[in-house]
């Protein structure tokens, strides 16, 4: 969709997955599988959360004029104009990981 967008060439990659038995899968199907189980491992655990750490979460207030302009879609012209900006492979911005990562 994004490539449709931008107006770029739409080739298709396929990143190599391994399975379990650090195969490859032949073809698209077999592909999919392992999507599919990579995605149903990594998401699907059971996790238990303590409901009093849930309550020190404070909440945040946002102002009703901030959340309608965070709320208004964006003009097609505009997404466009910014997918073509975008360099390609190449994250928007600085994603500045160690200072976000720097509690632990």
């Amino acid at each position: 969709m994004i490539r449709r967008l931008r107006g770029g060439k739409q080739s298709v990659e396929y990143p190599p997955i391994n399975d379990k038995n650090r195969k490859l899968p032949v073809g698209s199907t077999d592909r999919l599988v392992q999507w599919r189980e990579y995605f149903s491992e990594l998401l699907n655990v059971n996790a238990s959360v303590d409901s009093q750490i849930i309550d020190q979460i404070s909440v945040l207030v946002v102002s009703t004029e901030e959340k309608h302009r965070q709320e208004k879609l964006p003009f097609l012209q505009e997404l466009q104009l910014t997918l073509k900006q975008m360099k390609n492979r190449k994250a928007p911005s600085n994603d500045d990981f160690k200072s976000w990562w720097s509690f632990t």
